[in-house]
């Protein structure tokens, strides 16, 4: 059924006839947001068909926590969050299963990096993670979405209702963020790339 068949004037009307078990609320939100979730989704894991079984599992664990939603809260937020456990939660129990002998695996460190080479680059990814976790929220998210998610500046405005203009002001304050904070590190970087090289 076309979305705009469905009777719901906006997503806070659907979340509050989700919260009183509406199913037609559900099937609204699904139409409406599903291929969103499913882009949110691949570029993480390069899986279609685990996206996909992802993107419809966030829908199942928001209907079976119909009676938490909370109206007032961004739709688009939440089944991004719900979906992005969810896959959280799929990698974790995946990596921790007993591996088949001979299976091909690909978070095996290069056989040519040192304990301490990981050391410095584990403690790289830190820093650069507490540098985003800085950030304003709004631009956070903006920059999430673009470079770990890669939506288009457009994806990224209709998913947040917010102006294209508003993604490129919000992008441009995150990046010149980190790129101070790429220069304090720039040596460290550069040391860790070099041997890398050899």
């Amino acid at each position: 059924m076309p979305i705009q068949d469905y009777i719901f004037e906006d997503d806070a009307t659907a979340a509050s006839a989700l919260q009183q078990g509406n199913t037609a609320a559900l099937a609204y939100l699904y139409e409406k947001y599903c291929p969103l979730v499913y882009r949110f989704l691949y570029p993480y894991c390069h899986d279609q068909q685990l996206a996909e079984e992802i993107a419809q599992d966030a829908f199942v664990r928001l209907w079976d926590k119909r009676s938490k939603v909370n109206p007032a809260l961004n739709c688009r937020n939440l089944l991004f969050t719900i979906a992005r456990n969810l896959l959280t939660d799929h990698m974790r129990s995946v990596k921790n299963q007993p591996r088949l002998s001979g299976e091909v695996t690909f978070d095996t460190e290069p056989a040519t990096e040192t304990t301490y080479q990981s050391i410095i680059l584990a403690d790289l990814h830190k820093q650069t993670a507490a540098a985003i976790a800085q950030l304003p929220a709004r631009s956070r998210e903006v920059y999430t979405l673009s470079r770990q998610h890669h939506l288009t500046h457009k994806e990224i405005a209709y998913s947040l209702n917010i102006s294209v203009k508003a993604v490129e002001k919000h992008l441009s304050i995150a990046l010149k963020h980190l790129r101070v904070f790429c220069n304090k590190h720039l040596m460290e970087i550069s040391i860790v790339t070099g041997i890398l090289s050899l």
